[in-house]
């Protein structure tokens, strides 16, 4: 398993945003405007909470997925978030997959920009 610098001012926790690989794309930021924070002197986005609730959960898979640098990281080993982020196809965000195989991007992974979009688009 590779280690990671994980950027610091993120919560302590299993979700974190490495250091320095932010874009500044503000998707992760729409998928959980709860758990994410953005440094604006340093330009660089972090999880400032953890998700406690199933809710938050759900938001910060999104955020993960969202990343298409895999800047956004999960660290756990909890089988569910696991599994989701492997049928989102975002399976080398997980730490714990460590094999080239098991992380290796799905080929039907849909565009984030147009889903972010779409999103964008179609929200309340």
């Amino acid at each position: 398993m590779t280690t990671r610098e994980r950027y610091g001012q993120n919560a302590v926790g299993d979700f974190y945003v490495q250091k320095d690989v932010c874009l500044q794309c503000m998707a992760p930021e729409f998928e959980a405007p709860e758990l994410m924070g953005f440094d604006k002197a340093t330009h660089n986005c972090y999880f400032k909470k953890q998700p406690t609730t199933a809710e938050e959960l759900e938001h910060a898979i999104a955020a993960v997925w969202v990343s298409e640098i895999q800047g956004l990281r999960y660290a756990g080993e909890d089988k569910y978030v696991l599994q989701r982020l492997k049928e989102l196809g975002a399976a080398d965000c997980c730490d714990a997959l460590g094999t080239a195989k098991e992380t290796a991007p799905e080929a039907n992974k849909p565009n984030f920009i147009k889903v972010w979009l779409w999103k964008l688009l179609n929200s309340k």
